[in-house]
């Protein structure tokens, strides 16, 4: 059975636009790659996925860690759906499940800034030269077509920069479902605690930061504001007039 692929290296591989993932390989089988040599110089691995690899795994006798791969054990059952499959040769965790693992092992202001990019309407990625090469030959080809997957946002010089614009991929209510139905294990606490604090959608990292500093106690750091993202303020006739 394919591994399962977890933590920070699963919250990576969601930051990759489909329009750049279809131009990477699968991950050699480990049956092929028992000692993990192809693994070292496959792209997916060092662009996208980034080493060690971070894998769920159900037994304590499998759990290892090194520089090829990070362990994570896992040994009640998983909700259905929440562990996603990828033409890369590996299952991937779904955002819930990328959160929950990665929840144990980084501070909590990076887990709810974590929470707030698989909440909001962004990712964050910068592909590679060779990426980017690779990428403008299959669209100038014809192979893909240009509007196909997420937008990619210019700067003021219409410059590409490693903003891209996609549909929210979880959102506070699915994460607390989510919970609902793993409590206990670890990391739980501190992802119920990244969700409370995630005020609404947000559109940039720019927007989480402004989010986090405004709505953060200041016991946190923040300055404890009640605020909403994303609020319409409707421009009335004295609003007009001031």
């Amino acid at each position: 059975m394919p591994q399962t692929v977890c933590a920070q290296s699963a919250f990576r591989f969601h930051r990759v636009p489909p329009q750049l993932r279809a131009l990477y390989p699968p991950l050699p089988g480990t049956y092929q790659d028992s000692n993990h040599r192809k693994l070292a110089s496959c792209s997916t691995a060092s662009d996208l996925l980034g080493t060690p690899i971070h894998r769920l795994v159900r037994a304590r006798s499998a759990v290892n860690s090194g520089t090829t791969y990070q362990s994570h054990l896992v040994g009640s059952e998983l909700p259905f759906g929440c562990i996603q499959e990828t033409d890369h040769g590996f299952l991937l965790a779904g955002p819930e499940l990328t959160l929950l693992t990665m929840a144990p092992s980084i501070d909590r202001i990076e887990l709810l800034m974590a929470t707030y990019e698989l909440c909001g309407s962004f990712s964050v990625f910068q592909p590679t030269v060779q990426a980017e090469s690779l990428l403008k030959e299959a669209v100038d080809q014809g192979f893909i077509p240009e509007n196909a997957g997420w937008k990619r946002v210019v700067d003021t010089k219409d410059a590409q920069t490693s903003l891209w614009k996609r549909d929210p991929m979880t959102g506070p209510e699915s994460l607390r479902s989510f919970l609902d139905q793993t409590k206990g294990l670890r990391g739980s606490k501190n992802l119920a605690w990244a969700i409370d604090r995630v005020t609404g959608t947000c559109a940039s990292p720019f927007e989480v930061q402004a989010s986090i500093l405004l709505g953060l106690s200041r016991r946190l750091g923040g300055e404890g504001l009640p605020i909403q993202n994303n609020h319409r303020i409707r421009l009335n006739k004295q609003a007009r007039t001031l």
